[in-house]
């Protein structure tokens, strides 16, 4: 029997989540061969879900030649022509360029897939795009083909975490815990230090709950492509204002939605991570807070992904921030057990049946290949 190739690549976690957990479905079927291609910040991700991993180098670039380019198309060459793939499946991540886009580059006439994890999100990449987008609905599919002109398939979202959430408080990856005393409060940091409201939006929340009776600390995870440089512009507020940070960079996605009462982010698809979570858990995960009161986020986040707003951000899944001055009493707000419950049944009675994505692209790709 002829196996047919698949090479799978994330360089973000969040795009990792979606493709380890196609592969690990694919990887059943005895006529798949797969190989994973996978940064430092993605290796623990695919490991876990068993699959073979080709550990990549990290480089990432804005540019569109030089030497760090070179080093990316060298390395994507030499993985294509050493596994000679049937077809290719990669993540998305911006607005940078890395293993993934050059493995689009170097394709040459492989297919290539490209799963989406944030509607309409498009990575031009090296000057080549993939064939085929996967994205996870229709408003995503309509925001794509006004980028693109490409295949776009409605695929849904992959199912992503594996936990028991019956004995998060008995495991958690934060020493302060979580208990009904203290707000856990993670922040699910983005690569946004560039623009001056990132760091003007964490001022402002750091101010709030400093003030706040209901806060003494918080946890801030950071993207994989914030640097020492931008953890210590962090550290340097908090100690301003008094206020603990923990920083939680080393953990796997789940336990930290498990250690926190309420996640909040500018508009970090962490925060959407947990929102479908809430469909397969047996009771409540944490609130969800998204904070769009900044002109220069919400100018930079209408232009990057051409959306006036946030996707579902009137289903009751999570509470939006308009105003800095509702931080504190919004966060309270989500931290409640009767909201909570409230957003676990809409999410369950909005989004699609977890395993529903996965099984999509399985079948896609049987179809694709020609294997039954």
């Amino acid at each position: 029997m002829i196996r047919k190739r698949i090479l799978l690549s994330a360089r973000d976690p969040g795009a990792a989540y979606q493709i380890s957990t196609i592969g690990k479905m694919l990887a059943i079927e005895e006529s798949y061969k797969i190989l994973s291609v996978a940064s430092d910040a993605t290796l623990e991700i695919f490991n876990k879900n068993g699959l073979s991993v080709n550990h990549v180098s990290t480089i990432s670039t804005a540019k569109q030649s030089g030497s760090e380019v070179d080093s990316l198309m060298q390395e994507a060459t030499s993985i294509i022509n050493e596994f000679s793939p049937d077809v290719i499946l990669v993540g998305l991540s911006g607005a940078d360029s890395g293993i993934d886009e050059a493995l689009i580059a170097c394709a040459e006439k492989c297919p290539t897939y490209a799963y989406q994890d944030y509607w309409g999100d498009v990575n031009y990449g090296f000057g080549s795009l993939p064939d085929n987008y996967l994205v996870i609905d229709e408003e995503a599919k309509r925001l794509t083909l006004k980028k693109v002109n490409a295949r776009v398939l409605v695929v849904g979202r992959p199912f992503k975490y594996d936990f028991d959430n019956n004995e998060c408080d008995e495991d958690l990856p934060i020493d302060s815990g979580k208990n009904d005393k203290n707000i856990m409060l993670m922040f699910a940091g983005q690569p946004l230090w560039h623009l001056e409201g990132y760091a003007r939006t964490i001022k402002k929340f750091a101010t709030a709950i400093s003030e706040s009776q209901s806060f003494t600390d918080f946890i801030y995870r950071p993207h994989p492509k914030e640097t020492l440089h931008e953890y210590n512009k962090l550290f340097k507020l908090c100690s301003d204002l008094n206020l603990d940070v923990s920083l939680d960079k080393n953990r796997l996605l789940d336990r930290a939605i498990l250690a926190s009462n309420v996640i909040v982010s500018c508009y970090s698809s962490c925060g959407y991570d947990v929102c479908y979570a809430n469909t397969y858990s047996k009771k409540p995960l944490a609130g969800v807070v998204y904070f769009m009161f900044d002109d220069e986020i919400i100018s930079f986040y209408e232009k990057q992904t051409h959306l006036s707003e946030l996707p579902h951000s009137q289903s009751g899944v999570f509470l939006t921030v308009e105003n800095p001055l509702e931080i504190a009493t919004t966060i309270e707000i989500a931290s409640n057990t009767q909201w909570q419950e409230k957003a676990w049944s809409n999410a369950v009675d909005i989004f699609d049946d977890k395993t529903s994505a996965t099984k999509n692209v399985y079948d896609l790709m049987c179809s694709e290949l020609e294997l039954d």
